[in-house]
């Protein structure tokens, strides 16, 4: 027996496809989403509003961290705010020079920190499920 589809249910069909992509599919939507945000930030495209959330969600991240005992992820906080939110943006040589660490580091750094950011700006929605 062939069954007919409206084409409302094949959009709700859809939809609910669409909503139900694998944790880490929409995970990585929310890390490009919070990249793109960051850089519109850095580039002074975003509006007030959006630098206010980001800047708002970089202190809070710092602040978490400062309560633990990771030191790694305050460096993250502390690279993202250097690198998207200072007057005066420094690539990632520059901040490796001034951390005393390899330029790859950095880059890590800011992966970890776009990662926690998704978190605090999209909520689950970021976490990749396993």
């Amino acid at each position: 027996m062939i069954q007919i589809f409206t084409k409302e249910q094949i959009k709700q069909q859809l939809f609910l496809t669409l909503i139900s992509a694998q944790g880490k599919e929409r995970a990585e939507c929310c890390q490009t989403e919070t990249r793109r945000l960051l850089e519109r930030v850095r580039d002074g495209e975003a509006s007030q509003k959006e630098t206010e959330i980001v800047a708002q969600a970089v202190k809070l991240l710092g602040v978490q961290t400062k309560h633990r005992a990771d030191s790694q992820l305050s460096r993250t906080a502390y690279v993202l705010a250097i690198h998207y939110l200072a007057p005066e943006q420094l690539t990632a040589t520059e901040i490796a020079k001034i951390i005393h660490v390899n330029t790859r580091t950095v880059h890590r750094y800011i992966l970890q920190g776009i990662e926690q950011l998704a978190i605090l700006i999209f909520g689950v929605d970021a976490l990749e499920w396993q």
